[in-house]
């Protein structure tokens, strides 16, 4: 094998490699804090949310409220039925329950605290059309 080829071969290989762990990196990741079955048919769970740089939570559902507050970082949520809105470090946010909604994160990525209140026979979060 000349030595150009044995370059092309390694490029290739280290671009699939970094390709494969850009791939298995979630956009965001659910970190369970807490769940305390309350009120009676429902869930209450804290969990801490890392959003990855510039992450899209695409739009979804959840089967009962959100809350959060936003500990680092920057969020665009869309909710459907409501303006735009940016939240910061500091600022916090509720969103009734079946509300259809989209999450991206800024350029730094965030963290944040998030409560949900769900129905337990349901899935905490559903894609949404």
């Amino acid at each position: 094998m000349s030595r150009k080829t044995a370059i092309f071969f390694a490029a290739a290989a280290l671009v699939a490699g970094s390709a494969a762990l850009a791939q298995e990196k979630p956009p965001f990741e659910r970190i369970p804090l807490q769940t305390l079955e309350w009120p009676p048919g429902y869930n209450s769970t804290s969990v801490l949310v890392k959003f990855q740089p510039n992450a899209v939570i695409p739009r979804h559902t959840h089967p009962g409220v959100e809350s959060g507050y936003l500990q680092a970082g920057e969020v665009l949520l869309k909710v459907e039925g409501k303006p735009d809105a940016t939240t910061v470090a500091g600022g916090s946010w509720m969103i009734p329950a079946e509300t259809k909604h989209i999450a991206v994160a800024g350029a730094a990525g965030a963290t944040a605290i998030v409560t949900y209140v769900v129905d337990k026979a349901k899935p905490l979060s559903s894609p949404a059309p």
